[in-house]
This record gives structure tokens, C-alpha cells and sequence, in this order.
């Protein structure tokens, strides 16, 4: 999952990705990328949700543990 996400993060249509700790956005070019994106993760397994049409917003689950 991890080269998946760092394939993802490389790619042109990504403005900017910030966050902090488990808390991350991942801001794209204008258009309809971030709910194509979102589609993309879930088919992959991971859950995100596409907010102000541009951005996707990554949280952790609630259920976590330290390791």
C-alpha cells in the first residue's frame, strides 16, 4: 500500500499535500481530480473523502493502535 501512495503522491495533477500527524490533505489541479482520485483509493482499499472539489481529505479510522 505504501509504494501505492508514494506513486500517487507523485503525480502531475498534485498542488500540494499537507497535513499533520495522521491528519492529511492532499490538494489537486482544478477539475474533477480529487473525486477521480478518491475512486482510484477506494478501489485500492483506503477510504477519503473529496471536499471543497479539489482537495481530499485523509483521517485515521478509530480504531488504531500505536503499532
Amino acid at each position: 500500500m505504501m509504494s501505492f501512495m508514494k506513486n500517487i503522491f507523485d503525480h502531475e495533477k498534485i498542488i500540494e499535500v499537507r497535513g499533520k500527524g495522521l491528519f492529511i490533505g492532499v490538494e489537486f489541479a482544478p477539475g474533477d481530480w480529487a473525486y477521480k482520485f478518491s475512486k482510484i483509493l477506494l478501489k485500492n482499499g483506503l477510504l477519503a473523502k473529496p471536499t471543497q472539489q479539489n482537495i481530499i481529505r485523509f483521517s485515521p479510522p478509530l480504531v488504531i493502535s500505536k503499532e
